[in-house]
């Protein structure tokens, strides 16, 4: 593996890394400073000898050269929403004799989102469903479109959080493993990450309904702090014979977050657990129906 890039070190000549901020299993994510403009937030792809052996189970390779990991770049830099992060600029450069693909973003001072639960261990009702929205908003964005984009990894360390304040304003990021849906089929393959994933995951498909189901995981760990389902440890579903049994233990019991916050809320209740369905035809169509509701009960808490 790849020594990370220290701090100083210049890429090309219009970057310097300031430090390492975050790690994934595709690539690095780094605070530097460009020449002109100020910081930034840069991503750095892995070549395929470091993928190998550590792609998470459920996602896959985003390309095994410079150029094809830069498709996340091109998926950005369509996209206008201002509840998706911004893409600055996209290229390669050579580090030890090896070809390495970046993008650079903006910059989110204050992390993720599941640095921002981590710390406070859940968020207040109010600010939990002010973010469940902002994420909804931005994905009823991506699945308006002609034709409609998936995520597919929706999930607490792809939500940038880019402000506090008042108020936590959030922006999605990482759309690494985001696929257009096919005009015929209306379908696209699965991925993403295990403890997200609807159990359809398992026939190897996903639609609107995939990012809503992560969508609802999110926000039942916003609301109440812990994870609706267990989660199987990474052994324990290499060494299953039946994956579809793995993603679908323990989520026909989800207990509503109602019974967890000690707190009477009907419709946030119906809202999460429809959105949490094993069944995909019972889920919410697309995120803008999930938005739709959950417009209504943010309304109904702050009118």
């Amino acid at each position: 593996m790849a020594p990370d890039i220290g701090v100083g070190e210049p890429i090309g000549s219009t970057y310097v890394v300031s430090r390492k901020i975050g790690a994934g299993a595709f690539a690095d994510v780094y605070h530097v400073h460009h020449r002109f403009l100020g910081e930034q937030a840069m991503k750095i792809f892995k070549t395929s000898r470091e993928i190998t052996g550590q792609t998470p189970v459920g996602e896959e390779p985003i390309g095994m050269n410079p150029a094809s990991n830069l498709k996340e770049a091109r998926q950005l830099v369509d996209l206008s929403h201002p509840r998706i992060v911004r893409v600055y600029d996209a290229n390669i450069f050579e580090r030890a004799g090896e070809l390495l693909g970046y993008m650079t973003m903006e910059y989110a001072p204050r992390g993720t989102l599941d640095v921002a639960i981590a710390r406070q261990t859940r968020l207040t009702l109010p600010e939990s469903i002010r973010i469940g929205r902002s994420i909804a908003e931005a994905l009823a964005y991506t699945h308006s479109l002609s034709p409609p984009l998936i995520h597919r990894d929706i999930k607490p360390s792809n939500i940038l959080v880019t402000s506090v304040g008042s108020e936590i304003q959030v922006k999605v990021a990482d759309f690494g493993l985001a696929s257009a849906l096919n005009s015929e089929s209306r379908l696209c393959e699965s991925a993403g990450t295990l403890a997200f994933s609807p159990p359809e995951t398992a026939w190897g498909v996903a639609d609107e309904r995939t990012d809503v189901y992560s969508l609802g995981v999110t926000l039942y760990k916003l609301l109440t702090g812990i994870h609706p389902f267990p989660v199987p440890r990474l052994e324990e579903v290499r060494l299953s014979r039946k994956f579809s049994e793995v993603l679908g233990k323990g989520r026909r019991s989800i207990r509503p977050p109602s019974q967890i916050l000690l707190e009477k809320i009907p419709e946030l209740d119906q809202l999460v657990m429809k959105s949490l369905s094993p069944d995909i035809f019972d889920r919410h169509r697309n995120a803008q129906e999930f938005l739709d509701e959950i417009r209504i009960i943010e309304g109904t808490l702050t009118g």
